[in-house]
């Protein structure tokens, strides 16, 4: 945390300690940012608002911050466990939505991805990344090798969304690991 930001919530976790009631302060004296910065990642809260002056109280979490040494909350990752001594797994899903003989693996298809974002863009390149689509499905389902060159033509308009680069990645990832196996 920066060392303004620091210094700020020292000052009011000082005042509080001796009056026991927000600190006022000149809007000049202290950088909007870091109240901002403060309020917004809750170490404190403006108590009420005037012309010219912040009046500003800790937070639990700002107070906690300032007593704890300035070290920050660390969260807590969840716990996974796995435990597996000497077990043998042939044909087995270890895991949750299993039934019977039949599990259900989650996964968003890069497809179904790209198409959500084409209909987004401007209706002038979605005709052309709609056939752009129809291609990517043709090559899906035909398992064939890619003649090179096939897709050259959708370069411009995949160029101008790059958020489209992602989903067209992990397609052809999935579809070089598939024809791999």
């Amino acid at each position: 945390m920066k060392q303004s930001r620091i210094q700020l919530l020292k000052q009011i976790y000082e005042h509080e300690q001796i009056t026991a009631s927000p600190l006022s302060i000149p809007i000049d004296n202290v950088s909007r940012f870091d109240v901002s910065y403060l309020e917004s990642e809750g170490y404190l809260t403006q108590s009420f608002s005037s012309i010219g002056a912040y009046h500003l109280s800790l937070t639990e979490k700002g107070e906690r911050y300032v007593v704890d040494g300035l070290t920050p909350e660390t969260a807590t990752p969840p716990n996974a466990t796995f435990n597996f001594s000497n077990a043998t797994f042939t044909n087995s899903v270890v895991g949750s939505g299993i039934s019977g003989n039949q599990f259900t693996f989650h996964n968003s298809p890069a497809l179904t991805e790209l198409e959500t974002l084409i209909r987004s863009k401007p209706a002038d390149d979605q005709a052309t990344l709609n056939e752009m689509l129809e291609m990517l499905r043709e090559i899906q389902s035909s398992e064939k090798p890619i003649e090179k060159g096939r897709l050259s033509r959708f370069y411009e308009v995949v160029k101008k969304s790059s958020d489209l680069v992602l989903p067209i990645g992990k397609f052809f990832f999935d579809i070089f690991f598939r024809l791999g196996a």
